[in-house]
């Protein structure tokens, strides 16, 4: 006897990138969003583009892009599933933190008269005013440092 019927056809699962920012790949500041995003995703160096599909079992590099004020802590291997999906949970997302800065620098004749901070830290985005001390004048540089 001979088998009939058509054979299977069983083509890999595959995964699709997404755009940056979007979707599972969406980077967390430690439950909030919007710090900073995936800049590129690679495999074996590769870089891959959005919409690019993987195939299953493939591992993908996602590297996270430094956003304003915004430093990365690690990036994360994803990995393209049996289900077609990417084996992600919010806390394998790759994540940031806010970048901080020591206290404002102390200058000669020159004296610190406010400074604004967020949430009792000083981040990229405090800003330090100075005056220059009685009998000293500004010849050159900022009154005010960020």
């Amino acid at each position: 006897g001979v088998w009939s019927g058509e054979p299977p056809t069983c083509p890999i699962k595959k995964c699709t990138v997404p755009t940056p920012g979007f979707s599972h790949w969406y980077i967390y500041n430690h439950g909030e969003e919007g710090s900073c995003q995936f800049e590129e995703a690679k495999v074996d160096g590769r870089v891959l583009q959005p919409g690019d599909e993987v195939q299953c079992g493939e591992v993908v590099e996602v590297v996270a892009g430094e956003a304003d004020c915004w430093h990365v802590c690690h990036n994360k291997n994803l990995t393209c599933t049996t289900d077609g999906d990417w084996d992600v949970e919010e806390t394998d997302i790759p994540s940031c933190i806010e970048m901080e800065c020591s206290d404002p620098p102390v200058f000669d004749n020159a004296q610190l008269v406010d400074v604004v901070k967020s949430d009792d830290k000083y981040t990229c985005k405090s800003t330090a005013t100075y005056r220059c001390k009685d009998c000293y004048q500004l010849v050159s540089g900022s009154l005010e440092l960020k």
